[in-house]
Formats: C-alpha cells, sequence, structure tokens
C-alpha cells in the first residue's frame, strides 16, 4: 500500500470516527434539552 493511501485511509477513519462522535454529542446535546425541558415542566411555576 503506497503511503498517500495510507493516510488517505487514515484520513477517512478520523473522519468516520470524528462523524460518529459528533451525532452522539449532538444525541447528548438534545437528550440534555429534552431532560432539561421536562424538569423545567414538572417544577411547579414560582
Amino acid at each position: 500500500m503506497a503511503a498517500g493511501e495510507h493516510r488517505k485511509g487514515v484520513r477517512h477513519a478520523e473522519t468516520v470516527i470524528g462523524r460518529s462522535k459528533g451525532d452522539s454529542l449532538r444525541q447528548l446535546g438534545e437528550s440534555g434539552v429534552v431532560g432539561l425541558y421536562r424538569a423545567v415542566r414538572v417544577l411547579p411555576d414560582p
């Protein structure tokens, strides 16, 4: 395997890993927002 091809493969793997990390972060953020919203809804109005 040529060095350029290997580097391309590594970069592709990093892109896939970064994308999955971004997706999980976004899901975490969305669930955090939903959890905040639920907590605010459960609390009685001041």
